[in-house]
């Protein structure tokens, strides 16, 4: 089911109320025994995409080397990696 925000009260009371109730949920104690964190729908890629722009992304060692090979034959700089992981994959 889905809701239009807009069509239950104004959309800005609706969004500090959620995120009120998201606070709320994320400070709660987590179970004895439970199998993660409390998260909601979003969080996860969220934080993803946070990570990868503060750290950037992680590319195997077949596609940086296929970056690698176009930035030469156009003559463009490539950033260089920042750390070179185990089993052959780049960490950017």
């Amino acid at each position: 089911m889905a809701i239009d925000p807009e069509a239950v009260a104004d959309p800005t009371l609706f969004e500090a109320r959620l995120e009120g109730y998201l606070d709320l949920l994320m400070s709660a104690p987590t179970m004895p025994h439970a199998p993660g964190p409390v998260i909601y729908p979003g969080l996860p890629e969220a934080e993803r995409t946070e990570r990868r722009a503060r750290l950037g992304v992680v590319l195997d060692r077949s596609h940086h080397d296929g970056l690698a090979a176009l930035a030469d034959r156009f003559d463009l700089p490539l950033p260089p990696a920042l750390t070179v992981i185990h089993e052959g994959v780049v960490d950017k």
